[in-house]
């Protein structure tokens, strides 16, 4: 059941904060993905070291995660658990209107006492995944691949319509 309350832990006041680096540590779980749709990802374990520098006009946000996730993989559709290490930066400055400057820079409200990182954290493990998660060459399971390699064979095998035969001759350049 997903708990509004377990989010709360990413809710950082910086308000009351004096100038200067502040570091809090989380560790990360299935129940933090729980609060997000992202159908890839099946279970995630990890520790994230967080901290943030307080300036007069800007807070800098450094984030370092280390854990494993847990996956399919691409080449044989079976269990991956991949390590996953990520060191992130993100700076927030403060104006009379909250937006994107880019993808490293925020601008809040000068209202804002606090900065929910809930959506960063995610965001950030979401990027560190490589975009082929497959296991190392030899390891995958070898009667997924032998199934796999049957069914390209098959589709080799199929024989064109003779209708479209002398389509392949075309040659485009």
């Amino acid at each position: 059941m997903k708990t509004i309350d377990y989010l709360k832990q990413f809710l950082i006041p910086f308000a009351g904060l004096k100038t200067g680096t502040h570091k809090y540590h989380f560790s990360i779980s299935k129940e933090f993905l729980s609060h997000f749709n992202f159908s890839d990802i099946e279970d995630l374990c990890g520790e994230l070291n967080f901290s943030l520098d307080k300036q007069t006009a800007l807070l800098t946000l450094n984030f370092e995660w280390k854990g494993t996730i847990k996956t399919l993989c691409d080449r044989c559709g079976d269990d991956l658990e991949l390590p996953i290490n990520s060191t992130q930066e993100l700076f927030i400055k403060f104006g009379p209107e909250p937006r994107e400057e880019n993808e490293k820079i925020i601008i809040i409200s000068t209202d804002e006492t606090e900065i929910d990182i809930s959506q960063y954290i995610y965001e950030f493990i979401t990027f560190a995944i490589p975009f082929k998660k497959a296991h190392p060459q030899g390891k995958c399971n070898k009667e997924s691949l032998k199934k796999l390699n049957e069914i390209k064979s098959t589709e080799k095998k199929k024989t064109i319509d003779p209708r479209w035969q002398e389509l392949l001759k075309i040659k485009l350049s």
